[in-house]
């Protein structure tokens, strides 16, 4: 499960995702540029912290991968 940041564009539309293992992971690296908690949001293909690199749990086709709860 991860914890996103969206990045818009100046339209307001969703351009990229940024993941993280928990909130405080997002609220330091985003600063001013948090825009409140969207966590436990259940992934399906391998991710990253993008802050501090933790391995993300998610849900394979396969369902050999466990899910955690969020942080």
């Amino acid at each position: 499960m991860a914890h996103i940041h969206t990045i818009e564009d100046q339209n307001g539309d969703a351009v990229e995702y940024h993941y993280y293992c928990s909130d405080t992971c997002n609220q330091l690296d985003n600063g001013e540029n948090y825009r409140g908690w969207y966590g436990c949001v259940e992934l399906h293909s391998p991710e990253n912290c993008k802050r501090c690199n933790t391995e993300l749990y998610y849900v394979s086709e396969n369902r050999k991968r466990a899910l955690r709860h969020c942080f």
